[in-house]
């Protein structure tokens, strides 16, 4: 079937479900009977197939199981956009579906084929990602039930089964990522995984509020992340990156990368695994052999694999993917040779840095994630590099001094990275990387003193009677000369004062030039030019943002200064790749 068919298909399903109650019956026998036809020929695909021979067609021919397998799974994971296909029937339907998953995984890993095609495989993926997460959102918030689960059938009794369910599926798609020979599975066993966190965290959090409001104190399930799972699914996006920006800058272009949360165009969840689909079925019809990977992907396809996934990523908020070296490796591909890889990493950064407004612990996790981005690649290619992509990650960032909650933030991030530069296993000279965050000049000067007087206070403390020495390795000097010389270039500046709006809680005119601040990159709008650059974003509907101005002094952009003598020969040698534990 056509992919986009069966996407309106599923939206046009859900529509009516919402629209008329006579529909969910309509809906149900359907899933029944899609639900039933799946159980009865899951077993002849697995290890241990029934004696009996498989049911036939409506007219009495035989038909391949794997076949008639394969055409109601696709049928099933449409429909599961609109409606419960398991009947919440863990032990059932999903422990069947999860065996079929686990059967290919354990062929992978001991090097035998698989009864389960790359493209049944893949469909069930989707498939279960889709179960699971109505299971998850019905398990966190069962009274009221929210309202996309409000028409599937829900057992309180079978969804206790739900950690243990979706701990195991966490465990099948590790070995996927690992072991399976085809490139195209791994990713979608990486989009599942991702999917599935960003789902569970998401229940999490709007379970967390509604009980919250009913006055319970209560932590709401979510699922966890298993190191070796973390490791497989940077190593996996590092190879798509990689084989993305192998593609000549010319070719394959990749229009349009979704916005996390948008409601005009597919999820990139959506879009992935519909691309996916295709190419596992082009493969299928020109009869190769899926776990050879015998079938190329166009130019084309191999980006929009890369951006979609990152994509995917970009709308993720669990805490362990926040934390692993997944969102350095998208926020790297600002250094990317193709615009259309940098744009992934600039949709990244424009959801953190309106996140960073919302609360003092989301602008911590924004400035923390541009340094762990920094260190990362710093580790991994040196200090122009590293320098260079500092450069461009602040250029997006704001324009003009911070707001003082975002400031604070900052501050304490950067003291983060000095402490960092001072460990033995951390590559010498990071904090002459972290010089475009001072030259910048988002903060007061008063900060830039401070952040100079604790580099050396902490060089003292850790090194003691090698503290020169440590400072030099860390790259103190540069740091130390960019605090001094931005301040006093700062003081010299003329005094004069504007207003400038905090353009996450803009809401109202003012009489003096709006400064665009901490939104979007650019130049600043001076008197008798189109104000359409610097007009300003009204806050998020229930943040309650208040309307942020006062009187600052009109600052300059500075340029991060000369690189390194090698820069150049460090950005060409530079490739993106998975950095996996080996890296601290």
């Amino acid at each position: 079937p056509d992919p986009e068919a069966l996407e309106h298909a599923a939206e046009a399903l859900a529509y009516l479900l919402d629209l008329s109650g006579n529909a969910r019956p309509v809906v149900q026998e359907l899933a029944c009977s899609l639900h039933t036809s799946f159980l009865e020929l899951a077993p002849y695909l697995s290890a241990e197939q029934p004696a009996s021979p498989p049911p036939p067609d409506s007219d009495g021919s035989p038909i391949p199981p794997a076949d008639a397998l394969l055409a109601a799974a696709i049928r099933l994971r449409i429909l599961a956009k609109a409606f419960d296909v398991s009947l919440c029937n863990i032990q059932g339907f999903d422990a069947a579906v999860l065996g079929l998953l686990d059967d290919r995984a354990n062929a992978a890993s001991n090097g035998q084929e698989s009864t389960i095609s790359a493209q049944l495989a893949t469909t069930l993926l989707e498939l279960l990602v889709l179960t699971l997460t109505r299971h998850i959102v019905a398990y966190s918030q069962r009274d009221p039930l929210a309202r996309c689960v409000v028409h599937d059938p829900v057992n309180q009794e079978e969804l206790k089964l739900l950690p243990t369910a979706c701990q195991d599926f966490s465990l099948v798609t590790a070995t996927l990522l690992k072991c399976d020979p085809n490139p195209h599975v791994r990713s979608a066993a990486f989009a599942a995984s991702i999917a599935l966190f960003a789902g569970s965290w998401n229940a999490s959090q709007f379970a967390r509020d509604a009980l919250q409001g009913q006055g319970a104190q209560q932590n709401p399930w979510v699922l966890e992340m298993s190191e070796d799972l973390g490791t497989s699914l940077c190593g996996h996006l590092g190879a798509l990156l990689t084989e993305a920006n192998a593609v000549p800058a010319g070719s394959g272009v990749c229009e349009g990368c979704p916005e996390p949360g948008s409601l005009q165009q597919p999820s990139a969840f959506s879009q992935l695994f519909s691309l996916l689909q295709q190419v596992v079925s082009a493969a299928s019809n020109a009869g190769s052999r899926e776990e050879a990977a015998t079938y190329a992907m166009a130019d084309s396809e191999r980006v929009r694999v890369a951006a979609l996934a990152c994509s995917l990523l970009s709308g993720c908020r669990h805490q362990a993917v926040e934390s692993s070296h997944l969102p350095a490796l998208v926020l790297s591909q600002a250094l990317s040779p193709r615009e259309d890889l940098q744009e992934v990493s600039w949709v990244f950064l424009r959801r953190l840095r309106r996140e960073a407004h919302w609360q003092t612990e989301s602008a911590d996790a924004f400035f923390k994630a541009l340094l762990n981005t920094i260190r990362l690649v710093h580790q991994d290619a040196g200090v122009g590099v590293a320098r260079d992509l500092s450069y461009r990650l602040f250029q997006r960032v704001c324009v003009g001094k911070l707001s003082p909650a975002l400031q604070a933030s900052f501050v304490n991030a950067l003291k983060e990275g000095i402490v960092a530069a001072y460990a033995i296993e951390q590559r010498e000279g990071l904090l002459e990387s972290l010089v475009p965050w001072i030259t910048k000049n988002v903060i007061e000067e008063s900060y830039l003193e401070e952040l100079a007087e604790w580099a050396m206070q902490r060089a003292e403390a850790v090194g003691g009677q090698q503290a020169e020495d440590l400072a030099v390795r860390a790259g103190v000097r540069a740091f130390l000369e960019a605090c001094e010389g931005t301040a006093n270039r700062s003081r010299a500046l003329p005094q004069n004062t504007e207003t400038y709006c905090d353009a996450a809680g803009h809401a109202g005119s003012t009489s003096a030039v709006p400064v665009q601040l901490s939104i979007e990159a650019g130049p600043l709008v001076e008197d008798g030019l189109s104000c359409e650059a610097v007009l300003l974003q009204p806050a998020d509907a229930g943040h309650g943002l208040d309307v942020a101005t006062r009187e600052v002094v009109k600052r300059r952009r500075l340029s991060a200064g000369p690189v390194s003598a090698n820069h150049q020969e460090e950005q060409e040698r530079y490739e993106p790749r998975a950095l996996g534990p080996e890296t601290p």
